[in-house]
């Protein structure tokens, strides 16, 4: 895809046009270096001067030059927050002409050193672009190297706190944030990751294990993105093969039975926002080739359309797969794996720490608190955590991670016929639906044991922990080791269960 540059005139360039220098400029050297998609120039000179401009550039290059009048007084073009201004709304325009994932360039060498800060200001923040440079000694231009973190001098630019934390590599506290419990290195780590690509458009896919908090982590994402709208929330997984495409598409009058009128599907409701794809992993071979069409050309067809569709909707999925093991079987297609642009590893529980445990320990114990105090539980009484059962939960492995633990409170709270939650309520808690294992294990031999009835009722029991564990059939199929939902609903019809 070829880039768009974008750059102040400067006295340079001008100078260079007119003759008065022996030398391209900085503009036209980098136009004369690469093929461009077009060229806009921000100028604060006068159209005359402005049209000689685009005149001898034009001796250099034969990409669209359109040229942006900014009305900058004299001491404005030093001024940060005046540059700001200007400038925003050209690239803003240049998104509303070529769509949020065009390839911009800015070039810091015109203008004043005021205005090489704002480019790279909104180059590492809300207006993400390469940077470059010339010097009248080389040809071409120079890729500028610079650092996330930008200085604070700069940062007066700003009117949104939150923009300023990202731009120091902070994680702005917005509700979405504080929502993430853990202060471990893996939690801090994928934070920190979430508010470097929110501002961008990229594609992020999200990996971890059911119940780690993939979907609030997207929440996280799309809510420092800058989006005023509401993110669209999908379970891929749990939308059958046969209606997926005109879920997610929409479809056209006609196109298939019962299909009475033209209906739009979630990318569409995405526009100008982000779609979170729950359970990609669950994506069947045709609907991965669908959605790699979307992560690559950005359009789609409605089922009984010839016409495609441009989206504008940034896509965030999540798994709780690992796709590298995926493709290497041949399961999920390899282009659509690289296709995500940014990649953020969720730890299980297990791994974070005690330290992270018990913050997650207080938290859902606060939130059973304020619902016994609401009265959404009738008789209950606020309870506390006495150290043999904190101890308990703390030794617990978690394999439905912090989902698991919030259930084992709720029930542990339940149980509990005092104040205190005791160990004893904890232990029945976890084991509620494992039973004694010396009624399987010790079944007697003879003329009525089956090792078939045995079996299954082995499995019973850990399908229902599972489930108990877990938010999804999907969820507890990866739990348990099958390869999908489908498969786990398989045992469940095989073996009587209530689904």
């Amino acid at each position: 895809m070829r880039r768009i540059l974008l750059a102040w005139l400067g006295m340079a360039d001008l100078a260079a046009a007119s003759g008065e220098r022996d030398e391209l400029g900085p503009i036209a050297s980098a136009a004369s270096a690469e093929q461009f998609r077009e060229i806009v120039l921000l100028s604060n000179y006068t159209a005359r001067e402005n049209s000689s401009y685009v005149a001898f550039l034009g001796e250099y290059t034969q990409v669209p030059v359109r040229v942006e009048r900014r009305d900058l007084k004299n001491d404005q073009v030093i001024d940060h927050g005046a540059i700001y201004e200007a400038t925003r709304p050209v690239i803003d325009a240049v998104y509303d002409r070529h769509g949020r994932e065009a390839s911009l360039v800015y070039h810091l060498s015109p203008g004043t050193p005021a205005m090489a800060a704002v480019w790279v200001l909104l180059g590492k923040s809300t207006h993400p672009a390469d940077l470059i440079q010339t010097s009248p000694r080389k040809a071409g231009f120079q890729v500028a190297s610079i650092p996330f973190s930008v200085s604070a001098d700069f940062r007066s630019v700003l009117r949104d706190d939150c923009l300023a934390d990202l731009l120091s590599g902070a994680v702005p506290q917005t509700p979405e944030a504080r929502r993430i419990i853990g202060e471990c290195d893996g939690i801090n780590e994928a934070k920190a990751l979430a508010a470097r690509v929110a501002p961008r458009r990229y594609s992020v896919l999200i990996v971890g294990e059911s119940g780690t908090g993939k979907e609030l982590f997207a929440s996280l994402i799309h809510s420092l993105s800058g989006s005023s709208r509401e993110m669209v929330r999908v379970n891929a997984g749990g939308i059958p093969e046969s209606l997926l495409e005109s879920q997610l598409f929409g479809y056209k009058r006609g196109a298939f039975t019962g299909a009475d009128r033209d209906t739009l599907g979630f990318f569409h409701a995405a526009r100008d926002s982000s779609i979170f794809l729950d359970e990609i992993g669950e994506l069947s071979g045709d609907a991965q080739v669908r959605l790699l069409r979307v992560l690559q050309d950005r359009e789609f067809y409605r089922v009984g359309s010839a016409t495609p569709e441009e989206t504008s909707a940034r896509v965030i999925a999540a798994t709780n797969r690992d796709l590298r093991r995926e493709v290497e079987r041949g399961t999920f297609r390899e282009d659509l794996f690289f296709r995500f642009s940014f990649f953020i590893q969720l730890p299980p529980l297990r791994e974070r720490g005690v330290e992270d445990v018990d913050l997650l320990i207080d938290h859902f114990l606060g939130q059973l608190n304020r619902e016994f105090r609401r009265g959404s539980e009738p008789g209950a009484t606020e309870k506390v955590l006495s150290p043999q059962a904190r101890s308990l939960l703390r030794s617990h492995t978690w394999p439905g991670n912090a989902r698991e633990l919030q259930n084992t409170l709720v029930r542990a709270g339940l149980f509990s016929s005092g104040e205190e939650i005791a160990a004893q309520d904890v232990h029945r808690a976890l084991h509620q639906f494992a039973g004694p294992s010396k009624d399987l294990s010790n079944r007697p031999l003879g003329p009525d044991f089956q090792l078939k009835t045995t079996l299954h009722d082995i499995e019973r029991r850990y399908i229902r922990r599972a489930l108990e564990a877990t938010p999804s059939q999907n969820a507890a199929a990866a739990v348990l080791g099958l390869e999908s939902g489908s498969a786990l609903r398989y045992r469940i019809k095989v073996l009587g269960m209530k689904s």
